[in-house]
This record gives structure tokens, sequence and C-alpha cells, in this order.
């Protein structure tokens, strides 16, 4: 991609079912240009919130490019969870496929709130290249410990 500024305009369409139900859908299309080319994105999401406590989600996107230097399709595929043991621990999870990058990635958040201002979360990060006959071979992995106090006087 050559350097230089880019200007383009894009146009999107989207449907979606209500965030308060349980199972919510959404669809949405995006055309446009591109850095000198076109895009055209396909997004679908499912989502099921069995109750405050649990939600899972799967979505997929497709990218369509075309460029003046050559043409690519790029997929991206989600799927996340959340669960809420209780009013101050928390586990979110959030695994990704790129076809482009032949990439997988995992992120995984244990979280513990005491209180209000105070937290602690634990975050491991996991990414992966996926071969020609689908084996893994780790790039990253990172195991974090955040922790936040705030100090009252």
């Amino acid at each position: 991609m050559p350097a230089g500024l880019y200007e383009f305009e894009r146009y999107r369409a989207e449907i979606a079912t209500g965030m308060q139900r349980p199972l919510r859908v959404v669809l949405s299309f995006q055309d446009g240009g591109f850095f000198g080319g076109d895009r055209l994105e396909k997004f679908v999401e499912f989502q099921w919130r069995q109750s405050a406590h649990f939600f899972v989600g799967a979505s997929f996107t497709e990218n369509v490019v075309e460029l003046p230097s050559g043409n690519f399709t790029s997929h991206l595929a989600s799927l996340r969870t959340d669960i809420a043991f209780n009013s101050r621990w928390s586990w979110s999870n959030l695994v990704q496929y790129d076809n482009t990058a032949e990439a997988l990635a995992v992120n995984s958040r244990l979280r513990y709130m005491p209180e209000a201002g105070n937290e602690m979360t634990l975050v491991l990060n996991h990414g992966a290249d996926v071969d020609p006959m689908n084996r893994l071979t780790s790039t990253q992995n990172d195991l974090n410990l955040k922790v936040s106090y705030t100090f009252r006087y």
C-alpha cells in the first residue's frame, strides 16, 4: 500500500434484534472505498444471554477487498463467552481465527473485584499459527496479573 492521503466513503446497512432479548442476531453489510480500491464487508453475529450470569456469542466477518495492487478475501471468526459467577468474580474468553494471517488467538480474563475501585485481573493471551495440515504452532504466550487499588483519604 503506497504511502499517501486516502479519502473514501462507506455505506452500511444493519439489522439487529433487540439487546434486551435472550437471543440476538446482527446482520450488516458495508461497502465503499478502501485505500484506493473497494471493500465489501459482510458480518453476522449470534448472541445468547442465558441470564445476567452467562453470555455466549459467535460472529463471522468476510471482507472482499479489491485494490490496484491485487485482490483478496479475509475471514474472521470469533467466539466469546462471559461468565459472572457473582458480583465479584467474572471470567471472559475470546477465541478468534483469521484466515489471512492463518492465526488463532485466545484471550482469557479472570477478574476479581472485591469493591468498587479495587480489582485484580489475571489475563492469558495465546497466539498460534495454523499450518496447511491444520496444526497449531504457538507464537505468543502471555500471562499477566493486573492489580488496581484506590487509595481513599
